[in-house]
């Protein structure tokens, strides 16, 4: 909803707070109706080792994902939002040796909405708990579904938290819908790989040789862009703690109240930061997290900056190419 113009061109805005979800819920007499869908976005972290049995055993196979009694089902089916539907990001990403959240192929994460009872024409509403005031998961999620080509996606300002502040209804009752006919179409202006990256023009200088041509935002906290703070990366074969070139703008300030700063604060902070308008947007954190949700809100305040999200980020690094993170200076895990 644009909440200047009024309800019916709620498509149109990427975020929305408490009262229009309720409004909508009221006056449309429940989510999933006339075209809309809502979304719990609950999930947990996929550890680093979790790729070899994963592959071995549950790729692609999504009626045994979504059955798996995990902390972040076990929340969704403690208490939700009513008719919200579970998308969790752990069965909806696969784990890689270099990658914590992957992209499935566009034809098994079809299957996936599908089999959720997401439609193409469908508004998705999105909520989620946890870090980052519910956030995390439900934005990465978000951008997921635009990299998939589905535009039509509103995210909860808050999350689930700000739903129960304002006395929102719970329920333990779970939807039952029947498949959905979404269909997926991979948009590869939103992502960048490793790959794209480190391809080397006639000059034999990559992107990061070229940083400067770039706006590189690092969404992490400050402190562990600095290493002033735990990394998470290995000090016996990482030099430093960020990329070189590249310029801090932890998500994380970008919250007051649990909910997001006004657009015009957001915008005088990314200017702060280090943005420079004109130049194409790349942003990483440590595995993809925190810059999906970055890069979401980046979209919100400005879609022509059109930013695009290293998924794999310095866990991949770390791995392919550890001498890339030499900027900063070296801190334990």
């Amino acid at each position: 909803m644009n909440r200047r113009k009024g309800f019916l061109e709620f498509d149109s805005e990427l975020f929305t707070a408490f009262y229009v979800a309720a409004i909508l819920w009221i006056l449309n007499g429940g989510f999933n109706k006339g075209g809309y869908r809502l979304l719990d976005c609950t999930s947990t972290p996929v550890p680093k080792n979790a790729y070899e049995s994963f592959n071995k055993t549950l790729y692609g196979k999504f009626g045994a994902l979504m059955s798996l009694e995990t902390t972040a089902r076990k929340e969704y089916l403690k208490e939700h939002v009513p008719e919200a539907i579970h998308m969790d990001l752990a069965v909806g990403t696969y784990p890689r040796l270099y990658q914590a959240y992957t992209m499935y192929p566009p034809e098994l994460f079809q299957k996936y909405m599908r089999r959720l009872g997401i439609n193409t024409s469908d508004v998705l509403i999105l909520y989620g708990r946890g870090d980052l005031h519910g956030m995390l998961y439900s934005c990465f999620t978000a951008y997921l579904l635009k990299a998939f080509g589905h535009e039509k996606v509103s995210v909860l300002d808050g999350g689930f938290s700000q739903w129960r502040k304002h006395g929102g209804e719970v329920t333990k009752e779970v939807p039952n819908l029947p498949e959905g006919n979404w269909k997926a179409s991979l948009e590869n202006s939103r992502i960048i790989s490793y790959d794209e990256l480190t391809k080397c023009d006639k000059a034999g200088n990559d992107l990061f040789d070229r940083i400067g041509s770039v706006n590189w935002l690092d969404a992490r906290p400050r402190g562990q862009f600095l290493g002033e703070q735990p990394t998470g990366l290995d000090p016996q074969s990482v030099p430093g703690s960020c990329i070189p070139g590249s310029k801090s703008t932890p998500v994380e300030e970008l919250f007051v109240g649990g909910v997001l700063k006004p657009v015009d604060e957001i915008r005088k902070w990314l200017i702060e930061c280090g943005y420079e308008r004109g130049k194409p947007t790349i942003i990483s954190c440590g595995r993809g997290l925190h810059a999906s949700v970055l890069a979401y809100i980046v979209d919100y305040i400005d879609p022509s900056m059109k930013p695009r999200v290293y998924v794999g980020s310095l866990e991949e690094l770390e791995n392919k190419n550890p001498m890339k993170i030499s900027g900063g200076k070296i801190c334990a895990r």
